[in-house]
């Protein structure tokens, strides 16, 4: 008797998610140095807000009002930028600075950040605002993606430039932002 083994893409009871449901890397640019995707998506809600960490009201203020202008251009939905505790439907931005500890890196520790989506939240943290302000670039284009543009896919993405090229992909806006992702320069 000859037994085929076939895998299948359905997990059994009790396992969770097959691997083959995972969202994959969202084609962003430049593209996301670490993706751990999950299943199912954040959609942006009527009460959707951008919430600023407890303390950082001063260091994320501009740029929390940023990204709600840059989400209503994209989305056609002006967010409330709020210093209150997060609630469902909300996208959190957060300075950590022991993120740059954990990784080691001094790339990283300026320029990294830590973009976790949940079917509930969306939360941007860095060691620095530089940092969460390219976790906002990365999210813009995530929700660009989208055909309905209102609608992010549940993972964890660990990103900055690993070299000195890779910082190539970021390019000075001017004035007194940050740099900004094109992707002309990064081809």
């Amino acid at each position: 008797m000859l037994l085929l083994a076939v895998p299948s893409a359905v997990a059994a009871p009790g396992l969770g998610p097959a691997k083959t449901d995972l969202n994959p890397r969202p084609a962003v640019v430049p593209a996301l140095q670490q993706w751990e995707g999950g299943t199912g998506s954040f959609d942006l809600r009527k009460h959707s807000r951008i919430v600023l960490a407890k303390k950082q009201v001063d260091e994320l203020g501009d740029q929390g009002a940023q990204l709600s202008t840059e989400i209503a251009q994209v989305t056609g939905r002006k967010l409330d930028v709020s210093p209150r505790i997060p609630q469902d439907g909300d996208i959190v931005l957060s300075i950590d600075p022991s993120l740059a500890d954990a990784a080691g890196d001094a790339r990283f520790t300026e320029e990294g950040y830590t973009l976790t989506v949940t079917d509930r939240n969306v939360t941007i943290a860095a060691p620095t605002t530089r940092g969460v302000y390219y976790g906002t670039r990365s999210l813009l284009q995530i929700l660009l993606l989208d055909d309905g543009r209102d609608s992010v896919p549940v993972g964890t993405a660990v990103d900055g430039p690993t070299t000195r090229s890779a910082g190539s992909c970021w390019t000075s806006g001017g004035g007194s932002s940050p740099p900004t992702t094109s992707a002309t320069t990064c081809g």
